[in-house]
């Protein structure tokens, strides 16, 4: 999901008026990636 869909329903959503948003770019090794994907999946990670 693209940074400005992600924001425009966190902004819909989110109880402050202004909500911190933040977009960060991160790389990193193969393994880790893999590892770390297969960690965060939940309900509350977006895959991009």
């Amino acid at each position: 999901m693209p940074h400005n869909k992600v924001r425009e329903e966190v902004e819909k959503i989110h109880p402050c008026k202004t909500p911190c948003i933040i977009k960060l770019e991160a790389e990193s090794n193969g393994p880790y990636a893999d590892w770390i994907g297969k960690e965060a999946e939940d309900d509350l990670c977006v895959k991009i």
